[in-house]
């Protein structure tokens, strides 16, 4: 039975595509992370969500995508577990910028995970 229900939680491009909730100005970047999404394997897809959320199988959460002023030194998607956020820098401009930046996170075998702990809740920042 636990089995049946990890199986029914294995992330696919149009599931993960479906629970990102981008803002209502639509802008270039947006169709750009449902392309990268799109383009993931299994594997990519569990990076992205473990980036995302903090785990690597859906559970029914939205991940609510934000776009952010950055500098050029700190311009990377950064992700937010507890809130199931993602932050993505207003300065990936094209498509194969972002990509480059999500696969040197995903892709990478060093995560930082800075908590800080309110009294109203927590807040996870999850960055390269």
């Amino acid at each position: 039975m636990l089995v049946e229900i990890v199986q029914q939680r294995v992330p696919t491009p149009k599931w993960v595509k479906d629970i990102l909730k981008f803002p209502l100005a639509m802008n270039a970047a947006q169709s750009y992370v449902a392309k990268h999404v799109g383009e993931l394997d299994e594997n990519g897809l569990r990076l992205f969500l473990r980036f995302c959320t903090g785990a690597d199988l859906l559970f029914g959460k939205n991940i609510t995508v934000t776009f952010i002023e950055t500098s050029k030194f700190q311009s990377r998607p950064q992700a937010n577990t507890c809130g199931c956020s993602l932050m993505l820098p207003v300065n990936d401009q094209n498509y194969p910028d972002l990509r480059s930046d999500f696969n040197a996170i995903l892709n990478s075998a060093v995560w930082v995970m800075d908590i800080i702990n309110y009294s109203v809740g927590c807040e996870g920042f999850l960055r390269f």
